[in-house]
C-alpha cells in the first residue's frame, strides 16, 4: 500500500513539475503540457495496477521496465510537434503504451500460472 502512495505522490509531483515548466518556459507550448501529462498519468496508472495485482517479482521488475519507458515517452512527448497528422513522436508513444499494456497483460497471464 505505500509504494502505491509513493506512486501517487511521485506523479502528482511530476505533473506539478511539468505545468511549472510550461508556465516558465514559452517555448513549451499547450500541446506539450498535455501530451506529457497523459504520458506520466498513464505510467502511473500502470505501476498502480501491476503494484495491484502481480507477485512481487513481476511488481519489481514491470516498475523499472515501465519507468524507463516512461522517460523515453516524456522525452517523445516534449519534442512532439503542435499538429496531429503526420506526427511520428505521437506514433511512438502510442506504441510504446501498447507495448506497457501487452506487458501488463502477459505478466498477468503468467503471474495466475
Amino acid at each position: 500500500m505505500r509504494s502505491i502512495v509513493a506512486t501517487i505522490t511521485i506523479a502528482s509531483l511530476l505533473l506539478l513539475f511539468n505545468i511549472v515548466c510550461g508556465i516558465i518556459f514559452p517555448q513549451y507550448c499547450a500541446w506539450n503540457i498535455v501530451a506529457t501529462s497523459i504520458v506520466i498519468i498513464s505510467n502511473a496508472v500502470f505501476i498502480i495496477v501491476a503494484l495491484r495485482i502481480l507477485n512481487d517479482t513481476f511488481k519489481i521488475s514491470l516498475s523499472f521496465i515501465f519507468s524507463f519507458l516512461c522517460i523515453v515517452e516524456w522525452i517523445l512527448s516534449v519534442l512532439s510537434p503542435q499538429k496531429v497528422e503526420s506526427n511520428f513522436f505521437i506514433l511512438g508513444i502510442s506504441l510504446l503504451l501498447m507495448f506497457q499494456l501487452i506487458l501488463l497483460i502477459c505478466a498477468k497471464f503468467f503471474n495466475d500460472k
